[in-house]
Order: C-alpha cells, then structure tokens, then sequence
C-alpha cells in the first residue's frame, strides 16, 4: 500500500481481525521504488499471498509507470495470490489478483449520494453518520482463482461479483 492514513489504518484493521491466528503474519510494504518492490516479494515462498490495499503510484528506473502495469509486473516475480481491497484492481489482465472483499465504487458512490442528499436537506452532518460495510462486495476473479486450482463458482460467498470469466456461448456469437 502506499503511506497514506487510510492505509495503515486498513493494514491495522487486518491485523487486528487475524491476531488470533496462529502462523499468520503480516509484512507492510510501502515502497514507490518498483525494484525494490520486486527484489523483496520474488523470494516469498508458496504459503504466501500479497494483498494490494489501494491503487498506488510506483517508479520504474526512475520514472512513473501506470499501476496496472505495475501490477502486472508484480504478479510475474510473485508468482503466489493477490488479494485485493478496491474493485478497481479486480480485472486487471496478466495478473494473479483472485479477488478480495472490497470497496465497490458505484456501490459507495450511491451512499455517499444519498448521505449528501440528507445533508443538502439540513440534516445535521453528526447525525448522519458513518458507512463502513455496506459499500463492500466480494470480488471474485474466476480465471485466476482457477490457475490455482479453485473453483470460484463452488466457494461459498453471498452473492460474489465474478470478474474474467470466460465468455458464454452467447456472449461469443
């Protein structure tokens, strides 16, 4: 994830549901240097997986390069699941991103609407409160949950999202 607030608040949020697990441990990385990025996650052995918190900028030889790219090229050195935390990573091609519980844009755009709609109507900004779930969805990449060996249609999941499935026979013709 990048260095941002909401970040490392995210990050500590994951640590605290999974403090209890044993053999479980977490490493924040917050780097923009792609390299360095790469050097560290090629060694990671298989019981590993990477999950990207938000979509950060990173430096390639020196230069900014696209996240997508970026990520594209993380999943060519890690070779192991990425989970992720926004939808705008879950369809990303040449990846190992499998999907992850998180924030729906269009979801969270409409709460978000309907909380400015009652604040424009002079309700009071304290009592309107604070959304946290509603706008999260589970996220299911298909085909790569299937290069490692999961069937994303048999895992048990209330009404995931399913991203980079195959086509159907319709679709195509």
């Amino acid at each position: 994830a990048d260095n941002s607030n909401s970040a490392r608040s995210v990050m500590k949020e994951y640590q605290n549901a999974y403090k209890n697990v044993k053999d479980i441990s977490f490493e924040y990385i917050n780097e923009k240097n792609l390299e360095k990025v790469l050097e560290k996650v090629k060694n990671y052995n298989n019981h590993t997986a990477m999950m990207l918190l938000t979509p950060f900028s990173f430096n390639l030889q020196g230069t900014h390069i696209n996240y997508k790219y970026a990520i594209m090229l993380l999943s060519e050195y890690f070779k192991r699941p990425i989970v992720i935390h926004t939808d705008l990573l879950a369809d990303i091609p040449k990846t190992n991103i499998v999907g992850g519980k998180v924030t729906d844009g269009l979801t969270q755009g409409r709460e978000v609407a309907k909380k400015v709609l009652r604040y424009l109507n002079g309700e009071d900004m304290l009592k309107i409160g604070f959304t946290f779930e509603k706008a999260n969805k589970m996220y299911l990449n298909v085909k790569n949950l299937e290069k490692f060996g999961i069937n994303a249609y048999s895992l048990d999941f209330n009404n995931p999202v399913y991203v980079n499935k195959p086509n159907t026979f319709y679709e195509m013709y």
